[in-house]
């Protein structure tokens, strides 16, 4: 995938973000996330007991997203500011009801990426598509969802 125009056009090309990839979903209803020395652990309640359903190194979160029903502990909240760990507050749908960031959410070489992106028509048009596939395939797997909770079958007509 190289060519001669790769090494003039690299500094203005934008390329994913690597905290993309590592952001951390947080959906189970009732599980919790806490802070244990250098991880985050997430834990869930099923027939009176307690089950480790995750444990994952604090480097490699870059967002937390904590979805409907959850809970964080203090502990593991104050930590995420402190290492730019964002988390974002959704509802069981997806909407964002909030976010949590420390003092440097903004990326200066993102946002300049971003803009020398949208200067390439044929890189724009590049990430459309895959904007418009991944919100498709998104839609897609939230109906899933919805489809199997049971909460959303006792309000269907039969």
């Amino acid at each position: 995938m190289s060519n001669a125009s790769s090494s003039t056009e690299s500094s203005t090309d934008l390329h994913p973000s690597t905290s993309l990839q590592n952001t951390l979903y947080v959906d189970t209803v009732g599980a919790a996330v806490r802070r244990e020395q250098n991880h985050f652990v997430v834990t869930g309640h099923s027939d009176g007991t307690t089950e480790r359903l995750r444990s994952v190194p604090l480097p490699e979160v870059a967002p937390l997203a904590l979805v409907g029903r959850v809970h964080c502990t203090m502990l593991a909240l104050r930590f995420c500011p402190q290492e730019t760990v964002q988390v974002v507050l959704l509802s069981p749908y997806g909407k964002v009801k909030g976010r949590l960031h420390g003092r440097h959410p903004a990326n200066v070489d993102v946002r300049l990426g971003q803009y020398a992106a949208q200067d390439k028509s044929a890189r724009r048009l590049e990430l459309a598509r895959r904007f418009v596939g991944a919100k498709v395939h998104n839609m897609r797997r939230r109906l899933r969802r919805t489809e199997d909770d049971t909460s959303y079958r006792a309000f269907r007509s039969p």
